[in-house]
């Protein structure tokens, strides 16, 4: 996207925020604050479709300024939240990190100096699930299940029932890989997992995020979790032909996530194809901190592969490849099961 494009942008987010009068729904709070939808339909632009969270951020940033000048605390707080989300959604590595731990406590404070009314506790929500990401991208798993919680119950608090069910399914899922991680049970958290899942598409019915939550992250992720347990599902079939389904619906910031589901599902049913559209997932050039916990799981898959056939020093060389920054509950996952397979030898 040309850089001149989003001067428009910035000027009609600032034009919107000056006149802007509307609070979040009691029912929804992602219903009734018109400049926050706004960004909402910009991030949709600029991420979802061009994706390009770098552009987003440095929208966030110039709103940031003119929001500053305006004396518009609100929009500066939203514009803040927009430039943790670009930020986080770049690739993971330690600058970075120090970056967003910055652009985190400035956020905060920022947020915090709002006056108590709906607008604030909807940044309050929306900042917490984006530092919950940042921490699962970082392997602080832990910490991600907690901000996920303070995301959920802030969302509850006025009638969100899309943002808090959402959160509670996040907390529950970093909450899988925390465990995975430190080697702990899995199958109460998986459990818990599945029914946070229905609550899940239950509640998004309808909603503005129906599309994404429904068609792709919820059952995304339950295809994530059953491939980093190796355990089969009932709703397997249904859950790949919902993903699949949905490309034509959602923007390029998905389709890297969706070739991955389309590589597993080729796997589970025995294709000769598969190896190789596994090797492509784990081969691509796809940016953004979720990318290495996919090419993470495409190679536990290759390397179960090799130690089912014995071949352990393969399967050795697979996993030697396995990313650990993004995906250490993966890498966790497979050293655990070669450490297991060379006791049986």
């Amino acid at each position: 996207m040309e850089k001149h494009y989003i001067y428009p942008l910035i000027d009609l987010i600032t034009v919107r925020a000056k006149i802007d009068e509307t609070e979040p729904g009691s029912d929804n709070l992602q219903n009734g604050w018109r400049t926050d939808e706004l960004l909402q339909d910009i991030d949709e632009l600029i991420i979802g479709n061009y994706n390009d969270p770098s552009k987003y951020a440095e929208i966030g940033r110039q709103v940031l300024v003119l929001a500053k000048a305006g004396k518009l605390p609100e929009l500066a707080a939203l514009a803040r939240l927009a430039i943790l989300r670009g930020e986080r959604l770049l690739p993971v590595n330690p600058e970075r990190e120090k970056t967003i731990i910055r652009i985190i406590e400035e956020t905060k404070n920022t947020i915090a100096a709002l006056p108590n009314n709906t607008r604030k506790m909807r940044c309050e929500s929306l900042f917490h699930y984006h530092v919950g990401v940042f921490y699962t991208s970082y392997g602080r798993f832990d910490l991600a299940a907690n901000e996920q919680k303070e995301a959920a119950e802030k969302a509850g608090l006025f009638g969100d029932r899309t943002g808090m069910t959402f959160s509670y399914f996040m907390e529950t899922l970093y909450r899988l890989k925390d465990a995975l991680y430190k080697g702990r049970e899995t199958e109460t958290i998986f459990s818990k997992l599945e029914e946070r899942f229905t609550q899940l598409i239950y509640a998004a019915h309808g909603s503005l995020l129906e599309v994404q939550i429904t068609e792709h992250n919820g059952p995304a992720h339950m295809i994530q979790a059953c491939v980093w347990l190796n355990r089969t599902h009932p709703n397997w079939n249904e859950w790949i032909t919902t993903v699949i389904a949905a490309e034509n619906k959602l923007g390029k910031q998905w389709k890297s996530s969706i070739g991955f589901v389309r590589a597993v599902d080729m796997d589970s049913r025995g294709d000769s194809g598969a190896n190789n559209a596994l090797r492509a997932i784990i081969e691509s050039n796809d940016k953004g901190n979720d990318v290495n916990e996919r090419k993470a799981a495409a190679l536990l898959i290759l390397a179960r592969h090799a130690i089912q056939d014995g071949k352990i020093k393969e399967a050795t060389k697979i996993i030697n490849q396995i990313p650990e920054q993004g995906a250490q509950h993966v890498r966790a996952i497979a050293e655990h099961m070669l450490k297991k397979s060379k006791k049986n030898l």
